[in-house]
Order: C-alpha cells, then sequence, then structure tokens
C-alpha cells in the first residue's frame, strides 16, 4: 500500500510539474535550469533544452536536442518516452526524425484555432518525420506518435515537397525503412497547399480525431496502406485549393493495398472527397461529406491523376452509412459514388441530399481494362431526398447487368448469358436465381434441376411457312394466319422440365386452314382443318423430350 501511495504521489507531483513547465518561458542556449527535469519520468521538456515557443526562434535544434536525450537509435531499441511542448508556437527550419518508441505530445488544442502547441513549419519540407531504420528487412513497429499538437505552414507557398508529418522516408521507400503502428490523435493541421500526413510506408496506422483546415492533401498513402484506420477527422477545403483531395490511398512501390477503414470522418470542399485505388477490403461507413466539388468517393485502378495505373481495382469493399450532401458543387456532372474496376462489394444505404442541379446520377460505373470489369457488387438502391434531379444509376448502361440491385424499385439479380455452371450444385443450392439475359428468362436451381420462373405473358408470332416458339419468352403463344399456305409449327426452343404452353393458331385467310404441321417433339391428336374466322388453342406440357398436349379447345371459338 505504501509503494501505491508513493507510486501516486510521483505521478501527480510529475503532472504538477508539467503543467508549471508550461507557465515558465525558456531562456539561452542548452539546458534551461528553470525548466524541471522530468526525465526520470520518460518526459523530456522541449523547453529545457532551449526551445523558445515564441514563433519566431528558430527551435529546431532544441526539439532535436529533447528528443536526443533520450536515444538516438532509430532501429527500435530506443527507450520509450514522451517529448512535451508547453503552450507556444515552436517554428522548425528543417525535418525532425523521431525514432521509434517515442510520442510527440502538446497541451492539447484550446479551439478550431492554432492555440495551445503548435510547430510552426517554415520550410517547404517534411517537417516531423516518425521513421524506423533497420539494417535487414523486417518488422518495421514504429509504436511512437503525435498527440494534441498544431501545425502550421506556408499556405499557398508550399508545394508537394511540404508534409506536417512524414510516417517512413519518402527518400528510401524500402521494406527496411518505414514506421508502422503509429498514432496521430487530436491534432490541428493548417494552411499548407502540400500534405498534411504523408504515408512514405507506415500500416496499421491510427489517424483519429484531428482536425485539417486548408490543406491540400490532408492524408496521402502512396503504398502499403496495410489496415489503416482513419477515424472522426474532420477535413476543410473552405477556399477550394485547385486539385485538393481529401484521402488518398493506393499500393504503389510496395503494395500492400488492404484493409483501409474509413469511418466517421467530415469533409466540407475538395474536388474529390477519397479516393481509393486498387485496395483490397476497404471500409468507408459512416462519413459525412458536404460540398465536394466533385465527387466524395472514388473507387479506381487508377491514381488520382486518372492516368496512371496502379493495380487491378478495388475489391470487396463496404460503403455504407454514409451521407452526401450537396456534392458536384462545382455545377459540372459527377456522381456521388465511382466505381470505375470494383467487384464484389456492397454498397448498402446512405443518404443523399440534394446534390447541384447538375448532377445526373448517384452511383456511377465503368469498366478497367481486360479482365478489370465492374462486377459481382451488390447495391443498395439509392434514394435521392431534398432537391436535384440525379437519378440511382445511368440509364442503358450495360454494366449494372453484372452487379445485383436490391429496393423498392429493383430486384435485380446479376445476369448472364445462358445459365449458371451448375456442376456440384445440390439441395442446398436451391433457390439460386439468375437473369438469362441471352434468352430473357428468369431462371431457378430447385434443389435438383434449373427450372424457368414463368412469366404470364402473351407472345404473337409472326405468320409464315414457318413459325418459330421460344418458350423462354412466355407463357401463351398466338399465331394468326393470313392466307392458306401449308404452315409447320417448330418445335419451342428454351424449354424446361415441367414447363406448360399453351399455342393458339387464328385463321384470318378467308378460308379453310389445313394442314398444319408439328414438329417431331410434339406429341398430340389429329388435326382437323380450321374453318375461316375461328381459333383453336392447345396445351402442351414439357417432358425434357416432348411437348405432350395435355388440353385442347372443346370447339373452334370466333377470332
Amino acid at each position: 500500500m505504501k509503494y501505491l501511495l508513493r507510486r501516486e504521489l510521483r505521478a501527480l507531483v510529475g503532472m504538477v510539474a508539467v503543467v508549471m513547465a508550461a507557465q515558465v518561458p525558456a531562456t539561452g542556449q542548452g539546458l534551461v535550469e528553470s525548466q524541471p527535469d522530468l526525465s526520470s519520468l520518460s518526459v523530456y521538456n522541449v523547453k529545457r533544452y532551449g526551445a523558445r515557443g515564441d514563433g519566431a526562434a528558430d527551435d529546431t535544434a532544441a526539439i532535436v536536442s529533447a528528443i536526443a536525450a533520450g536515444g538516438r537509435a532509430f532501429d527500435g531499441t530506443s527507450a520509450a518516452r514522451e517529448i512535451f511542448f508547453p503552450v507556444g508556437t515552436y517554428k522548425i527550419t528543417a525535418s525532425i526524425e523521431v525514432p521509434p518508441n517515442v510520442v510527440l505530445r502538446g497541451v492539447g488544442r484550446f479551439s478550431t484555432n492554432l492555440t495551445g502547441s503548435t510547430i510552426s513549419v517554415a520550410f517547404d519540407g517534411p517537417g516531423i518525420r516518425l521513421v524506423r531504420r533497420n539494417q535487414q528487412p523486417g518488422s518495421l513497429f514504429h509504436l511512437g506518435g503525435v498527440e494534441d499538437l498544431g501545425f502550421s505552414g506556408l499556405g499557398s507557398a508550399a508545394t508537394g515537397a511540404s508534409r506536417f508529418i512524414e510516417l517512413g522516408d519518402s527518400r528510401a521507400v524500402n521494406v527496411s525503412t518505414g514506421a508502422w503502428n503509429v498514432f496521430i490523435r487530436r491534432c490541428v493541421f493548417s494552411y499548407s497547399h502540400g500534405y498534411g500526413i504523408y504515408a512514405a510506408h507506415s500500416q496499421e496506422a491510427l489517424i483519429d480525431a484531428n482536425w485539417f483546415r486548408t490543406v491540400k492533401f490532408p492524408v496521402y498513402f502512396p503504398t502499403v496502406v496495410g489496415a489503416a484506420r482513419l477515424t472522426s477527422n474532420t477535413l476543410l477545403d473552405e477556399t477550394r485549393i485547385p486539385g485538393a483531395i481529401g484521402m488518398q490511398f493506393r499500393p504503389g512501390p510496395l503494395g500492400g493495398g488492404m484493409g483501409p477503414q474509413l469511418g466517421h470522418n467530415y469533409v466540407l470542399g475538395f474536388e474529390y472527397g477519397f479516393w481509393v485505388t486498387s485496395m483490397l477490403g476497404p471500409t468507408i461507413v459512416g462519413n459525412i461529406f458536404e460540398g465536394v466539388y466533385r465527387t466524395p468517393i472514388v473507387l479506381e485502378k487508377h491514381a488520382a491523376d486518372g492516368k496512371t495505373a496502379d493495380g487491378s481495382g478495388t475489391v470487396g469493399f463496404t460503403i455504407e452509412g454514409n451521407t452526401f450532401i450537396n456534392w458536384a458543387a462545382s455545377a459540372a456532372d459527377f456522381p456521388a459514388i465511382q466505381l470505375n474496376a470494383a467487384r464484389g462489394g456492397f454498397v448498402g444505404a446512405n443518404a443523399y441530399q440534394s446534390p447541384n442541379g447538375a448532377a445526373t446520377t448517384i452511383i456511377n460505373y465503368a469498366d478497367g481494362a481486360g479482365p478489370d470489369l465492374t462486377r459481382d457488387n451488390i447495391f443498395i438502391e439509392p434514394i435521392l431526398t431534398g432537391a436535384g434531379i440525379a437519378k440511382a444509376f445511368p440509364l442503358n448502361n450495360p454494366i449494372l447487368s453484372r452487379n445485383a440491385v436490391l429496393g423498392r424499385s429493383y430486384l435485380q439479380a446479376g445476369a448472364v448469358v445462358g445459365d449458371l455452371a451448375t456442376g456440384g450444385f445440390g439441395a442446398s443450392e436451391g433457390g439460386r436465381t439468375w437473369w438469362d439475359a441471352a434468352n430473357r428468362r428468369f431462371r431457378v436451381w430447385d434443389g435438383g434441376q434449373v427450372q424457368t420462373l414463368t412469366m404470364t405473358r402473351r407472345v404473337m408470332l409472326p405468320f409464315g411457312p414457318t413459325v418459330g416458339v421460344n418458350a423462354a419468352l412466355g407463357t401463351w403463344f398466338s399465331v394468326t394466319a393470313t392466307s392458306g399456305v401449308p404452315v409447320t409449327i417448330r418445335d419451342p426452343d428454351n424449354g424446361t422440365v415441367g414447363q406448360v404452353i399453351t399455342i393458339t393458331i387464328r385463321n384470318a385467310s378467308g378460308g379453310d386452314l389445313n394442314p398444319v404441321r408439328w414438329g417431331s417433339a410434339y406429341k398430340l391428336g389429329s388435326w382437323s382443318s380450321l374453318a375461316d374466322s375461328k381459333n383453336r388453342s392447345l396445351t402442351f406440357a414439357y417432358d425434357g423430350v416432348h411437348w405432350i398436349e395435355i388440353a385442347r379447345s372443346t370447339v373452334d371459338v370466333p377470332n
């Protein structure tokens, strides 16, 4: 019990010291003795190492010294510790590298403005780089992170070289350099036409509850991705930076495009919200997209330039529970969701409200080259609320037939040409249904064989010397004889066992109709001459070989 009390008292003293340190200004260079030494608690206060935090002095060297005080090893052997930033603005003019097991922590943001602990990146390059470097390929677990810090940049003067935080090292994208299992939480990123978080080589990253304002590319994973989790972030593009994209993911040179989880983020503005290239199993759930100028969600096989192919498309995705408000804000025709070379995925119930009036489609799709088709997806029919003219899907687009749609207006099974391959099917597959696009019929496996789902429909057949019957098109077939020439009724095509059809022959030739010949598959009673202006109906059942007469008009009836 005494040990526990001493430990709790020590922790309390440490917390008080941290708070006091936030109020004491640093003076001079080197160690600042007026700042309490918390290194025994594995906490290194940057002001103790000479950082001024006044927004004017260059604090780069002081921050590097604070990080190095606990060890300089980048191979994962460095001691776990915290680098603490009291309230202030810390100007840096060169990249600062953070070894594994190290956490940078400020005192939090007091509002959505840049108050609290802020790092001002005053040059065009990576500001903070979390990185692990191994001598040989192997584990790149970093296990460090950044919490409760603000970052401000060069605004429109920043280029693509600018990154507030880099995970791994963009100069050495390989299997020996990276930053796995890092976290970035409750940070503020403001004013840069470069990148917010640039994951040069990272997987299993947690990026949570951050706030991005006027950052052209808030989050970019150019390779690996590996089950990154991006949750509860706010992304604001209030000034419409040309080409801005909220989040981007692609497999890149190292591959590993697997399972990004994008949940409960808020995206305002941007040309595109999320651009996902050739990922396996991405989950996009519970996000809000408002005023996106083009398309909020794009699944592609190309990078965001629309030209650079990277992989073969996205597989096994989930898009559900998102809200889309006033997309296509650029007043051009863009959908809420664009699926290109996307397959085996699910677009569930989402809210679609009041797109710009130029938007004509909610979900659009296209194919990739070669085998990279948009196919085998399940769509819940999108319903538009509020203003706008956007329809659920493009009209007369053949791609939709390769996917399944469920909803108040749709029960559309994916189409095939002919029948599914049913080899190996048994009773457990009973009820599997598909649309035979070649023969225009619904087919069902009944547990033992393929059946046609009968559609009660009258089919008018053209009259001629030979009359064809396609049993897949209906149940009642009618032909009107307009001359007395002999006519042959051919054996029906596309019959299924147990199917029943009726054939009605109407005589409008001006004389008796005789003879009428029947194909060899028909099994029927004798045929007598049919008088003018009369008709006769025969009903047949199919046993798999023959069409057997089971009923006939008892008398010929007037046309």
